[in-house]
């Protein structure tokens, strides 16, 4: 349980992840995705 609590602080919300230790934080599935729409595509590939 310690190594989950030590991921989370490092997670998204907190600061910038380390990916090592959070290896399913890799990438960001959009696709069929009504709600995202093209102004949420051009935020994600700023």
């Amino acid at each position: 349980m310690q190594r989950h609590n030590e991921a989370w602080r490092d997670s998204l919300r907190y600061r910038r992840p380390d990916l090592d230790r959070m290896s399913g934080i890799r990438r960001i599935t959009a696709n069929n995705n009504p709600m995202l729409g093209d102004d949420g595509a051009r935020l994600l590939a700023d």
